[in-house]
């Protein structure tokens, strides 16, 4: 009697846990008999992930929102059972505001993917010149690019919508995302909608307008981003870690083993049906049918190194940088101390050295404090700002309670404060990323039920770490039920 096909996943973060549960139902819906084991180098589960209860406060140390307009996340949340504890983000009464030239601006109102869609809020904004003001809205007359080429973040915006956007708006909220630096990221990569508006119809203003003439044909409500529309996001009433905790429990065939990673990946003999051998942390190997890996880039260059040398250069090659945020709780304000009604502000780099944003976090979802008391987190690092880095806890928190106090008057000493950093954690997305991911896969099509996916690669944030880890896991049951070649 032969033995259950085997699958081994690399990576217990929310790729590769979706990647597991998946294949689960896949298993149970064709009631086949599949050996899965769940390999994660650190001892704990859910990859950047992670809640920590403090006092009553709720602390997302990593994301801490799931984006609407992506909804795998949600969908997968529903299915295990937790529909009852998702939460929507609270409508805010001003947009997120922008830190510039020593105060807050909120952002335009009518701003839609970066296009001025209302003149007048637009002229009476302080955030920008006259004449940055003029130069965004001459965005329709701007001749389009259509000849394909890649543009990074601020080539794009800079050619659109001038200069001052770019530098006062498209790199503190777009680039900001990503902890990036604009003229390194792809727009391509990062933000593919604004570009294929621009092919499509030769403005990204002129898109909009369309766009929504046609749901005012269809009977539809504005562009669903007016007054009437809700937050984008969701999260859970105790934190993104629920998803986790609730998704490694409905997981209950597959083997989730922590502190023992995958080391290298091997051919187990010749043929397109010979496996793999699996070299383990622990010292041990074990041989699979299948072997997905859901890794950044330098875990996945060291496990493919002895497969492939080519490929395991290119998965090396993407790029990460550093950021770190500083959380403060705060008993109840002092009478005259409030924060405005958003859910936070950007700073651009010009503005701040080492600080590029601040999220009012009990101010974004419910709940995230007690009664009357409130929890910020300021954020620190990235792409423009690496030097950040070497900035201790300690001055992270005071540099954040300045700024605090700069615009806000808040003197008040905090309940408790908390720094969490994350070393060379947020893969950039720059100009060349794309072709260098479709290179490196199109060379892994040589090897037949070996997958790599995850957020260093193919999409950044909890849903589309959700949406990758169930596309392989598909991938992976068609390779098994009908063959390499039907999988190809």
């Amino acid at each position: 009697m032969s033995r259950p096909k085997r699958i081994a996943i690399a990576g217990g973060g929310i790729c590769g846990l979706s990647a597991a549960y998946y294949l689960e139902r896949i298993m149970a819906e064709r009631g086949e008999a599949w050996e899965i084991r769940l390999f994660e180098e650190s001892d704990s589960l859910g990859g950047v992930i992670r809640t920590q209860i403090r006092d009553g406060f709720v602390l997302d140390l990593g994301p801490d929102a799931l984006f609407k307009m992506k909804p795998a996340a949600e969908i997968l949340a529903r299915e295990i059972g937790l529909g009852d504890q998702l939460v929507s983000a609270i409508k805010q009464e001003l947009p997120t505001m922008i830190y510039s030239g020593g105060r807050l601006h909120p952002l335009p109102e009518g701003l839609e993917l970066m296009a001025p869609t209302r003149v007048l809020p637009l002229l009476a904004s302080g955030l920008l010149t006259t004449k940055g003001k003029l130069r965004m809205l001459m965005e329709p007359f701007v001749p389009a690019r259509r000849d394909g080429t890649e543009e990074s973040i601020a080539e794009f915006v800079g050619r659109r919508f001038g200069r001052e956007a770019l530098e006062k708006i498209a790199g503190p909220l777009l680039a900001g995302i990503h902890a990036g630096d604009p003229a390194r990221l792809s727009m391509t990569g990062t933000f593919p909608r604004l570009p294929e508006m621009e092919r499509a119809h030769g403005s990204i203003a002129r898109a909009i307008q369309k766009a929504r003439a046609a749901r005012r044909k269809a009977g539809g409500r504005g562009s669903g981003g007016g007054a009437g529309a809700g937050p984008p996001f969701l999260s859970f009433k105790r934190g993104l870690s629920t998803l986790v905790d609730r998704l490694a429990g409905a997981i209950q065939r597959a083997s989730l083993e922590t502190g023992n990673g995958i080391r290298s990946v091997s051919a187990a003999g010749t043929g397109p049906e010979a496996g793999y051998r699996l070299q383990l942390a622990d010292g041990s190997s074990w041989e699979a049918d299948i072997c997905i890996l859901c890794l950044p880039g330098e875990p996945a260059r060291r496990v493919l190194a002895a497969l492939d040398a080519e490929a395991s250069k290119l998965a090396g090659e993407v790029r990460y940088v550093s950021t770190a945020a500083a959380y403060l709780g705060y008993g109840p304000f002092a009478e005259g101390v409030e924060l405005p009604p958003t859910t936070g502000f950007l700073i651009p780099p010009g503005d701040h050295p080492t600080m590029f944003g601040c999220t009012f976090v009990s101010n974004k979802f419910p709940g995230r404090a007690p009664e009357g008391s409130f929890l910020i987190r300021a954020f620190f690092g990235g792409g423009m700002r690496p030097r950040a880095m070497e900035l201790s806890d300690e001055e992270m928190i005071a540099e954040a309670r300045r700024v605090l106090s700069k615009l806000f008057g808040l003197n008040q000493e905090p309940v408790f404060t908390t720094v969490q950093r994350w070393e060379r954690s947020n893969p950039q997305y720059e100009v060349g990323h794309a072709a260098r991911v479709r290179e490196l896969l199109a060379r892994l099509e040589a090897y037949p039920g070996l997958y790599l996916t995850g957020s260093g690669f193919l999409g950044v944030g909890v849903p589309d770490g959700v949406a990758l880890g169930k596309g392989v896991a598909e991938q992976a049951g068609l390779h098994l039920s009908a063959g390499p070649e039907a999988a190809s």
